[in-house]
């Protein structure tokens, strides 16, 4: 006759009970939040959702900040650089991984209110990068993308401003060049694949008291280089990070 109990060798195993509410929870997508402050001022920018104060570091004149939080359709951001102020409303954000991208600048008729950029950035294979121009005056220029200096070939295309361009990952370098050809400003840009990128021509004319900002350029974000080789030597990315020239 058959034996009960636990004792000993038997072939026989229970089988386990069955998973119940075993299904993996859906992976919420990350929005991070791109601000680069164009804005010709001394004063830095301060960045408020809700009417809370998001910006730890509070970003100056040609810096650009990133902030890992969840962004709501609806949430409004505020933006105060001294007397100045602006807000826009969060549009609908992709289900997946994205990045709203929003460049501030100082309004062309209404001096004192701050204008916006804005774009979407999704998740591609390839780097995307959008060109802008908010420069202030009547001088004309172009942006180009080239190889740098010690690369084996030579190449250099133009980027149109108020485009989006795919990328190949590489070390480049973006110039900037008036329409006879005059070198008014370079950055580096080093392209790692499914990043995206912004590229702003910034600056204003001199006004009639005399005070004029050059023509520059914002590069956004300053990725590490050894990141092209795989380098597991490569900072990690913070949960707020900023680049840029401080005043």
């Amino acid at each position: 006759s058959a034996e009960k109990g636990g004792g000993g060798g038997g072939l026989l195993r229970a089988s386990p009970a069955p998973l119940r509410n075993a299904l993996v929870p859906p992976v919420e997508p990350k929005h991070t939040l791109r601000v680069c402050n164009a804005y010709t001022s001394w004063d830095a920018l301060r960045i408020y959702r809700n009417e809370e104060m998001i910006t730890p570091p509070s970003l100056a004149y040609r810096q650009c900040g990133e902030l890992w939080l969840p962004i709501v359709a609806g949430d409004e951001l505020r933006f105060q650089i001294g007397p100045s102020e602006g807000s826009i409303s969060v549009p609908e954000m992709p289900s997946t991984d994205s990045v709203l991208q929003l460049v501030l600048y100082k309004h062309q008729t209404f001096r004192d209110t701050i204008a916006f950029e804005s774009h979407v950035f999704t998740k591609l294979v390839n780097a995307q990068a959008v060109v802008l121009d908010v420069y202030s005056g009547q001088a004309e220029a172009e942006a180009r993308i080239q190889d740098l200096n010690n690369a084996s070939s030579a190449r250099s295309e133009e980027l149109e401003f108020g485009t989006v361009v795919e990328l190949s990952a590489g070390m480049y370098e973006v110039v900037l060049q008036g329409k006879d050809g005059t070198l008014q400003a370079r950055e580096p840009l080093v392209v790692l694949s499914k990043e995206s990128y912004a590229v702003v021509r910034v600056g204003a004319e001199a006004s009639p008291d005399g005070l004029g900002w050059p023509q520059e350029l914002i590069v956004f974000p300053h990725s590490d280089a050894r990141a092209l080789l795989g380098s597991s030597a490569a900072p990690p990315r913070r949960s707020w990070r900023t680049a840029g020239v401080a005043i």
